[in-house]
């Protein structure tokens, strides 16, 4: 691989994880309640994608035990609750002149400790929802691991042709997919569940049976 080459894909990681930064800190900036109202259709739409038996018997629940397990036992979430409130009246006319300045950003220091709880909550439900795909991303990978070494084993003994393109790319497909599902974890934008989904249970397997079938014939 040349310097080039390597240089473009480095640039690339850069830029990504860059634009990422940026997004998550600029969305923190939305009103919540324009959040909470996409917070509730992303709840729905998971739901939808998983029935309302395991979604309100399993995903539900687990969601709510680790919120109150990571930010309402911690303190986190009474915190941002009340971690600003607007000053009392004063009667010294020029210490009020300077509590009317500061209680102009009230409105928006309250929306941001809305956004950021609402946000909190929604990391660790994605989480939740990522952990109802695990038992079939494991069921799908057994298979996807034999199959590659089946498919790289036949290839060792016929003149069938070993791809190092496709085993290099699958294997940044999957570090690529794992960054994404991150992203979409840590994201506070409304994301469809349906991604997390098809990239666990489809990209990452068909990488993988890509990856292995494609290794060298001699290792």
């Amino acid at each position: 691989m040349s310097a080039d080459t390597q240089s473009n894909g480095s640039s690339i990681k850069k830029l990504l994880l860059t634009v990422t930064v940026l997004l998550i800190i600029m969305s923190l900036f939305i009103p919540a309640e324009w959040y909470k109202s996409n917070m509730v259709s992303e709840l729905k739409m998971g739901e939808l994608i998983t029935g309302k038996s395991g979604f309100h018997s399993q995903i539900l629940p687990f969601a709510n035990e680790l919120y109150n397990d990571f930010f309402v036992q911690t303190g986190i979430n009474s915190a941002l609750t009340n971690y600003y409130a607007p000053l009392p009246v004063s009667v010294d006319p020029l210490e009020q002149t300077f509590n009317n300045i500061s209680g102009i950003f009230y409105p928006f220091f309250i929306n941001l400790a809305k956004m950021i709880n609402y946000h909190n909550y929604m990391i660790v439900y994605r989480m939740a929802l990522l952990s109802f795909w695990l038992p079939f991303f494991c069921i799908i990978l057994v298979p996807s691991l034999i199959a590659g070494v089946c498919r790289w084993k036949r290839k060792q003994y016929d003149f069938s042709y070993v791809s190092p393109f496709l085993n290099r790319r699958s294997m940044k497909l999957i570090g690529l997919t794992v960054f994404l599902v991150a992203v979409s974890i840590l994201i506070p934008l409304p994301v469809p569940p349906v991604i997390n989904a098809v990239m666990t249970l489809f990209v990452i397997p068909t990488s993988i049976i890509l990856m292995i079938s494609n290794l060298p014939k001699q290792i």
